[in-house]
């Protein structure tokens, strides 16, 4: 899947470019309607990881206009594109060495170190912020997609710091 070239956003192009190699090649990507619950449509997007697939809605610029009437919207939807395909990648990746239980991920005996290491530093920002509210808080997969998506959470973990001094997104470098 050659995602950079779709992108018109600078930053999200780079993110992309950098990106592409680890996006699985069988991912599907389906503009539709997609009910979430009774009588609930998707607004934005989705990444399903039980059929691999990524949802995007066919009103997801009505929708993302109508909640953010001042902002640009086609950077909105690029985002919202660039988050469901880091959850592909991330969800793609991490099912192969763990599960979720209870919405705590557990990791196999044969991780690489590298996850091993995003888990702790997951497990840093959760126990060094006040704000435990923030959306990309919620699991390891927004986690990840925040940092690579959204500009206020990176800027957010910019201004707090760990135990050592460092502020949380440096540990992420």
């Amino acid at each position: 899947i050659d995602l950079a070239h779709n992108f018109k956003t600078p930053e999200f192009k780079s993110i992309a470019e950098d990106l592409g190699f680890f996006i699985d090649e069988s991912v599907e990507i389906k503009i539709e309607e997609l009910e979430t619950s009774p009588g609930v449509y998707l607004k934005t997007g989705v990444y399903d990881n039980s059929t691999n697939t990524i949802y995007i809605s066919p009103n997801i610029y009505n929708n993302l206009l109508e909640q953010f009437p001042n902002r640009d919207i086609n950077k909105l939807v690029e985002e919202v594109v660039l988050e469901e395909f880091v959850h592909s990648i991330v969800n793609n990746a991490l099912r192969r060495y763990g599960t979720m239980n209870d919405g705590v991920f557990i990791l196999n005996s044969d991780v690489p170190v590298a996850l091993i290491r995003l888990m702790k530093l997951y497990e840093n920002v959760l126990q060094n912020t006040e704000d435990t509210n923030q959306y990309y808080l919620k699991d390891i997969y927004e986690f990840v997609a925040g940092v690579f998506v959204d500009e206020n959470f990176r800027s957010y973990l910019d201004t707090v710091k760990t135990k050592n001094g460092k502020t949380l997104l440096d540990t992420f470098k």
